[in-house]
């Protein structure tokens, strides 16, 4: 039989070898967005900057909508929710000592007639500072989380 105690390692460099690669591009194409509205800044057309760095002209226009509405983000689409129904889920959630993702998916679906995967309702509880606790095996804040444990562990 063959040894293969160094596989785990080889796998492993080349894992962290594919996360750096993923890294340098993306730090990569942020450059190159930066020096596209740098040229468009001092007087390039947009039409020629976007040759230059050889991106197409609609990207060109989203970069720069994007660095006039203050976004800092290129891609991804709105939510699915408005500010004021967010408003009312944290309220309501900040209400509960302690939440499931399934309980907050079954409020939106009910309230506000909007379909969520279990994955969405995550990163939207971790955006607005909701953490899993282990212990508990749901999400709640930090405050009710500390009230909790102090009625749990005197």
């Amino acid at each position: 039989m063959k040894n293969y105690e160094g596989l785990s390692n080889i796998s492993n460099d080349w894992f962290k070898k594919c996360e750096i690669n993923k890294k340098i591009n993306f730090y990569e194409k942020e450059l190159r967005n930066m020096k596209f509205i740098n040229d468009v800044l001092n007087g390039l057309p947009v039409a020629d900057a976007a040759k230059k760095y050889m991106i197409t002209r609609q990207y060109s226009y989203k970069i720069l909508n994007n660095i006039k509405s203050n976004k800092n983000k290129f891609r991804g689409r709105p939510c699915k929710l408005n500010s004021s129904q967010i408003e009312k889920l944290i309220k309501y959630l900040n209400k509960k000592s302690y939440f499931t993702v399934k309980d907050v998916r079954e409020f939106i679906k009910i309230n506000y007639n909007v379909v969520y995967c279990n994955k969405e309702i995550v990163k939207i509880l971790n955006n607005y500072g909701f953490k899993y606790y282990s212990i508990l095996k749901c999400y709640s804040n930090k405050k009710n989380y500390k009230i909790f444990i102090d009625k749990i562990f005197p």
